[in-house]
């Protein structure tokens, strides 16, 4: 996922009273004409904020345009989010992916990650996995987390690179430490494996805590998990649940799917095939395939064929080769 954030650089301390304020906004605004990069900048940013001025993407984008060809990286990054989003222009993927390569080549970590991440999805062009970890590398270099953890991903599947699980163990830890959620996701499967770090579910559980923090929604599915197969701790299953419930709150639709699950075999909660049905139908309409083969499945035990092949042919149109979805398939049409 592309990260969508607006960076802030202050050119000064906010004023307190409003007479100050439009003093402040006056004074900027002839700064910014008068041609100081900062100020362009700042006036972009108060632009689309809407501080001390109404709200006006356009003249965001006609100011951080301005300081952008003044050599400003987080100017060019916050374009290239307007572009993506389309906020005060079209939107436009092939120009916020310019924007975005601009501020890389220039050295700008986020944008980095972000062609980083052009390169391995191949949405705008065709995929390039060695020059995704490149742009990768150099994120990672300048202390960005997200980028170390997508490094050691690669390094763990042998994408891009030759495969080795020591180095991505080593590049997990970088990217926890540096604050990455999904770092610390990954490395906490690495201590529950016992990959290439001795076992350890206390740090793992630990690490998928802080994950949860920051509102990860693989975290809270996988610590929801664990709990669940945990008897030994007090209250497993209500844990377990309200973490399922809290990735499904983030339109998760794994959390969905989990929640889906636990109303079918009523497992903390009464027994509701209706429910389930419900569950499993928000994370199927978000494409989540083992939903549809459930729905398939029940369809199919409740006599309702004709909506077992409806669910069962949305999940190979998504993977014609999915083992499951093929058996379910064939379990359907036998009879």
């Amino acid at each position: 996922m592309r990260r969508i954030i607006f960076a802030l650089a202050i050119l000064m301390a906010m004023p307190i009273v409003m007479k100050a304020q439009e003093s402040s906004f006056s004074n900027l605004k002839k700064m910014a004409r008068s041609g100081m990069a900062n100020a362009m900048f700042e006036l972009g940013w108060r632009y689309y904020n809407g501080e001390d001025v109404e709200k006006d993407d356009k003249k965001a984008l006609k100011w951080y345009i301005k300081a952008a060809a003044k050599g400003d990286t987080v100017a060019m990054f916050n374009i290239a989010t307007m572009y993506e989003k389309g906020e005060g222009t079209r939107q436009n993927i092939k120009k916020a992916y310019g924007w975005y390569r601009r501020a890389a080549n220039l050295g700008y970590p986020d944008a980095m990650y972000n062609v980083g991440v052009f390169y391995e999805t191949g949405e705008l062009f065709p995929a390039d996995t060695e020059q995704a970890f490149y742009w990768y590398s150099r994120a990672a270099e300048k202390g960005d987390g997200a980028a170390m953890s997508a490094v050691g991903v690669f390094y763990e599947n042998g994408i891009g690179i030759e495969q080795d699980k020591q180095q991505a163990v080593e590049w997990y830890k970088k990217g926890a430490a540096a604050g990455d959620a999904q770092g610390m996701v990954n490395l906490g499967a690495c201590y529950i494996e016992g990959l290439y770090v001795e076992k350890d579910t206390a740090k793992a559980i630990e690490l998928y805590q802080k994950a949860v923090d920051e509102e990860n929604t693989i975290a809270m599915n996988n610590l929801g998990w664990f709990y669940l197969n945990d008897r030994s701790v007090e209250n497993n299953i209500d844990m377990a649940i309200d973490l399922f419930n809290h990735a499904a709150e983030l339109e998760d639709p794994e959390g969905y799917y989990n929640l889906g699950y636990m109303f079918e075999e009523g497992i903390g909660v009464d027994s509701d095939p209706l429910i389930a049905i419900g569950y499993y139908k928000r994370a199927a309409d978000m494409f989540y395939i083992e939903a549809m083969i459930k729905l398939a499945n029940i369809y199919y035990e409740l006599g309702e064929i004709k909506n077992a092949r409806k669910w069962i042919s949305k999940a190979l149109d998504i993977d014609p080769e999915n083992k499951k979805a093929i058996e379910t398939k064939k379990t359907i049409e036998e009879g």
